[in-house]
């Protein structure tokens, strides 16, 4: 069961939930954006728990593993990493 629910769509958007319909993708228009939005939802929820799970790994390096910063300079010294990785790819 779903939620009846009046909504707007730019003209574009409602153009491309309607050929995915009329290529019988859907049987509605309605199923359409509701599949598109879970699939949204979904891509989300896979990026949310990526970024988790990588903090976690991190969170878990041991102290000799991480680089020391300071505030003052932080951009300036890590512009200069970076630099160095891509000169250093290069070379």
């Amino acid at each position: 069961m779903g939620v009846k629910h009046s909504t707007d769509y730019a003209d574009e958007a409602f153009a491309h939930v309607q050929a995915l319909t009329d290529a019988g993708n859907y049987d509605s228009i309605s199923d359409a954006v509701s599949a598109i939005v879970l699939r949204d939802k979904e891509a989300q929820d896979r990026d949310r728990i990526a970024l988790e799970t990588e903090v976690l790994r991190r969170i878990a390096l041991s102290d000799d593993r991480w680089v020391p910063v300071r505030a003052e300079g932080f951009l300036d010294e890590a512009v200069a990493r970076l630099d160095a990785r891509i000169n250093g790819a290069k070379g």
